[in-house]
Parts: C-alpha cells; sequence; structure tokens
C-alpha cells in the first residue's frame, strides 16, 4: 500500500505546493489508481452517449480532456500517463476543492474536498452531502496511514 518509492517526491512537491497536504494527495492516488500510472476509466457513460471520449487517466484519474486541459491548456491525454503532470494536475484539482469545501472531520480530515474530487464539483453542491461515502472512507483509511 505505500505505493513507488519513486512517487513520494511528487506527492511531496505538489501536495506541499497545490493545497492538500502531500498524504492526501497519496491517499486518493492510492484509492484512485492503486499507484498504476496507466490506469483509465472509461466509465462516463453519460459522456459517452453524447459521442464524448472522456475517460479518468493516470495515477490521479483526471478526467481528460475536460479538467485536465481547464488546468493544464494543451496537456495531451498521453501526457496524463505521465506520473508527474498527472500527479501535478490532480494535486490542482484536489487543492482546489479543499479549499472551496474545507469542512474537516475530528481527526483533519478533509472530507468534504475528498468527496468533491470523486463526483466532481457540479455533484457535489455543499458540504454534508457526499455522494459516495464508501470512497471517502477508502481515502480515509489510506490517509491515516500516509498522514
Amino acid at each position: 500500500m505505500d505505493g513507488p518509492a519513486d512517487l513520494d517526491f511528487l506527492f511531496q512537491k505538489y501536495g506541499r505546493a497545490a493545497g492538500p497536504t502531500p498524504a492526501l494527495l497519496k491517499a486518493v492516488a492510492y484509492v484512485e489508481s492503486r499507484f498504476n500510472p496507466l490506469a483509465v476509466n472509461e466509465e462516463h457513460n453519460a459522456d459517452k452517449k453524447l459521442g464524448r471520449d472522456v475517460d479518468s487517466l493516470g495515477l490521479m484519474q483526471v478526467l481528460y480532456p475536460d479538467t485536465a486541459t481547464s488546468i493544464e491548456p494543451g496537456v495531451t491525454r498521453e501526457a496524463m500517463f505521465d506520473p508527474e503532470t498527472n500527479v501535478r494536475i490532480g494535486a490542482a484539482v484536489l487543492g482546489a476543492f479543499v479549499r472551496r469545501f474545507p469542512a474537516k472531520d475530528a481527526d483533519g480530515f478533509s472530507w468534504a474536498g475528498v468527496a468533491s474530487y470523486n463526483a466532481g464539483s457540479p455533484k457535489y453542491k455543499t458540504p454534508g452531502i457526499l455522494v459516495n461515502q464508501e470512497y471517502v472512507n477508502q481515502v480515509k483509511a489510506a490517509w491515516n496511514r500516509y498522514a
């Protein structure tokens, strides 16, 4: 569960720069991809029905092209499989959600930001409405290990 040591540098670097803690960034990467930089999730059925090719890619499972290009215009699909590019963009997205939804539990875990990262901002309207409690619980378990 610790992940490759070469990724720790990226979690430290971008976790501090973008706002989420390195431990939170690493926990999300673990739950999203089990630290697989080549992970692809093609389950965006609503977009597929509209003929849009939208997938979640890489370590942080960043939605491409929508979210990825909104953070880094011009980033390519192939670049999203580069661990540094993916963690940098994923950290920016997670950091924005942690700042936008700052609610934390008694342990200091940013559950509201994590729920937003999983659901996407439009689906997660206000703190207290968790779209996927199981996902949040999995991230918290990983965060407890890395914090």
